[in-house]
């Protein structure tokens, strides 16, 4: 990939320089090394429509130049790995055509997030580049061990506990045996019970990720009216979140795969009891009912216009997206006199991600930033911080409006500034921006049937084919959407492949997919491990005052 340093200090200049190696190149890219933020400096560019023009803006590929890296980088086709210290040399080493590896030696999160977020910017395509930490890799590799050593330590303390419960029950029959210890320890029988059903918790946590083909648990979060349902679709596919503008999402909506491949709609009361469970052959007759039930929420009052969690099983292929995915689609929580948030914040609290969902057509609204704190302050209280995702979605609103940022890059970079100033750790967010509804078309249209589009067509093919496959109304989104793409970017061909790239799904999928295999089971790893080093300490001081004391890998009775 071409690529080179632009620095601000003088506007006309950069803007000259600029257009001419757009003209030559449109894939080119260009690495700021100014001061400031790159969204500033595309303002500037554009120079109120004296600069660079709107085709010149979509083209606009830039990144920050990111100088003093500490990162070891490998391609498939090369033979040896190579230091990398800035955003030029990794530029120059990339190869769209070829997959890659790039180790972030220093195993820092932020640098890890500016490099992910710089391949963001210049789009290039992040199934061909596996970044990662090395401590990650490290500890990826360890994990079935550790995992097995926090279960021996689990042991141990239930092997305490059965001491102590002995000791109890003999007590009873021979008061000689209680000793004051054990008479304290049994004082404390509300705590050794608690911690008792932590561990035995914890236990089955370890079992499921060591042994089980355990679900990955994403919860797709927003304020109302953001495009939280297409990103659901898509992601499953299938069209089965409801998409209607009339109609909230008045509680959290669970899918997941069916393994009888038929539909399935429940729900359950606070004791996990089913309170109706419903099987469907045909998805319309789900949808109708699930609607229905939608609706029938949004005019009660008494329940704060919400439903209780709603699960739905759907029949997936064996080439879906994810192995084993659950997606909660939460209700926004900014709508007036209803009880969403409380919804909102349980499906959060039970999921290993989260998707949060900003509307590019508004940017960051007041709510949403309100929401953003109780977002931060969860995955926090959890550890989790660094499997919150962002998207900026509704990207194809930039060729309709006039008055939206035409580059990817700025309209990113602005709303990672304005996270930045809500809290301190947003500064290493990474932010995916994309067409939610673009992919969904795309996917629909491949669904039904339409293979015209596997290979590449051109615009005027695509708009004979929408009208001879009139029952495919996701055509018609797709040859408008052709027409902006021929205009602006210069392509003149058209398929599946090209519109679901452009989109931005497939970067956040291989995102995804990266902390569901990876990042999210070591964040439960370490999550674990810190609470049953607090349970093992309470377990210790309880057994202790009664003469038992927990081992590494035994106890010893006293």
């Amino acid at each position: 990939m071409r690529c080179m340093e632009v620095d601000g200090a003088d506007i006309h200049s950069d803007i000259a320089l600029i257009k001419r190696m757009l003209a030559e190149d449109g894939e080119f890219v260009f690495l700021y090394a100014g001061k400031g933020a790159i969204h500033d400096y595309i303002h500037s560019l554009h120079d109120g429509g004296n600069g660079l023009d709107d085709e010149e803006l979509y083209k606009f590929r830039i990144c920050y130049a990111g100088k003093n890296l500490n990162v070891k980088f490998l391609r498939d086709d090369k033979g040896f790995w190579q230091d990398i210290t800035s955003m030029k040399c990794l530029i120059d080493a990339l190869d769209t055509a070829t997959s890659c590896y790039i180790d972030v030696s220093s195993d820092s999160r932020e640098e890890f997030a500016f490099i992910v977020q710089q391949l963001i910017y210049i789009q290039y395509p992040l199934d061909k580049a596996d970044v990662f930490l090395s401590q990650e890799f490290r500890d990826a590799e360890n994990m079935p061990l550790r995992i097995r050593e926090l279960g021996d330590k689990l042991t141990a303390i239930r092997a305490a506990a059965v001491e102590v419960k002995q000791r109890l029950l003999l007590a009873k029959d021979d008061p000689s045996m209680a000793t004051p210890s054990l008479i304290k320890l049994s004082a404390n029988i509300d705590s050794y019970v608690e911690c008792g059903n932590k561990v035995k918790a914890y236990l089955e946590i370890l079992h499921k990720l060591l042994v089980e083909n355990r679900d990955f648990r994403l919860a797709i979060a927003a304020t109302k009216k953001t495009g939280k349902s297409v990103i659901v679709n898509s992601l499953i596919g299938q069209d089965l979140a409801s998409t209607d503008i009339q109609l909230a999402t008045p509680g959290n909506f669970i899918y997941r795969k069916s393994t009888d491949n038929k539909y399935h709609l429940w729900m359950e009361d606070d004791e996990h009891n089913q309170l109706f469970h419903k099987i469907y052959d045909s998805r319309l007759d789900l949808c109708k009912d699930a609607e229905g039930m939608c609706r029938c929420a949004q005019n009660d009052m008494n329940n704060g216009f919400s439903l209780r969690d709603v699960s739905i099983g759907y029949p997936a292929s064996d080439d879906s997206l994810f192995a084993s995915l659950t997606v909660y689609d939460t209700p926004g929580p900014d709508a007036a006199g209803t009880n969403h948030r409380e919804a909102a914040r349980r499906a959060l609290n039970e999921c290993d991600a989260a998707v949060f969902c900003i509307d590019y057509s508004k940017y960051l609204t007041d709510s949403e930033e309100e929401y953003l704190k109780e977002v931060r302050d969860i995955f926090k209280a959890r550890q989790k911080f660094h499997s919150l995702i962002f998207v900026l979605n509704k990207m194809d609103a930039r060729y309709a409006d006039a008055k939206q940022s035409k580059s990817i890059a700025g309209a990113v970079d602005f709303i990672k500034t304005r996270l930045s100033q809500i809290a301190d750790e947003y500064r290493d967010c990474i932010i995916f921006p994309i067409s939610a509804l673009e992919y969904f078309n795309a996917a629909e249209a491949e669904r039904a049937g339409v293979t015209e589009l596997n290979a590449p067509i051109s615009a005027n093919e695509l708009k004979k084919l929408k009208f001879a496959r009139r029952d495919v109304p996701e055509l018609s989104w797709l040859h408008t959407h052709s027409l902006n793409l021929e205009c602006y970017h210069g392509v003149a061909k058209f398929c599946y492949y090209v519109f679901k790239r452009d989109s931005g799904m497939p970067a956040l999928i291989s995102y995804l997919t990266r902390i569901a295999t990876v990042k999210s089971p070591l964040e439960i790893v370490n999550h674990v491990a810190a609470e049953i080093e607090q349970q093992y300490q309470t377990f210790d001081d309880l057994f202790g005052s009664a003469g038992i004391h927990i081992g590494g890998d035994s106890y010893e009775a006293g």
